[in-house]
């Protein structure tokens, strides 16, 4: 079963890497589709950090900085996430502090890799979060190894980048 998900994990890398090399990001009109191949031009992968027992893959900024400015021009109220509490920009959540608080992991700092899948916006709490959607394989491992179900929270993993309270 982990063959079959690390063997479709390298496919969908290999197709998008070619579908991003025959159709420039700017060779369409489609708001989403410029997201998603700027998107695929930043690097994807993160370390593995904690904060308070919140686990989290803290990824580069560019996630925000460069796909926040194309997701404003779908709706000008679409702000910027910023979570102060945590002093965390762009990142992807991994386990939640509400889910085992005394787990003791032992991958801090560990570079996971992860495929962008998508762009879907989720409401939740009166709160409409716009994400960039990945699939990660190891960071599955990592939850299985733990004793984690899958995320439920939202759509599995994934990256914010925009949101409208």
């Amino acid at each position: 079963m982990q063959l079959r998900k690390l063997i479709n994990y390298y496919r969908q890398i290999l197709l998008f890497s070619i579908l991003i090399i025959l159709h420039g990001c700017l060779s369409t009109s489609n708001v989403h589709d410029q997201i998603l191949c700027e998107a695929r031009k930043i690097s994807q992968y993160g370390f593995l950090k904690e904060n308070n027992g919140f686990f989290y893959l803290e990824v580069d900024n560019d996630y925000i900085n460069r796909l926040y400015p194309l997701l404003k021009k779908l709706n000008n109220k679409i702000e910027k996430p910023i979570y102060p509490e945590n002093n965390l920009l762009a990142h992807v959540s991994v386990i939640y502090e509400n889910e085992n608080p005394s787990i003791k992991v032992e991958e801090i700092n560990k570079k996971f890799d992860f495929v962008i899948t998508g762009i879907k916006t989720v409401t939740s709490k009166n709160i409409q979060y716009h994400m960039i959607v990945l699939e990660s394989p190891d960071l599955e491992a990592l939850r299985t190894k733990y004793g984690l179900t899958e995320l439920q929270q939202f759509y599995k993993f994934h990256i914010t980048i925009g949101l409208i309270k």
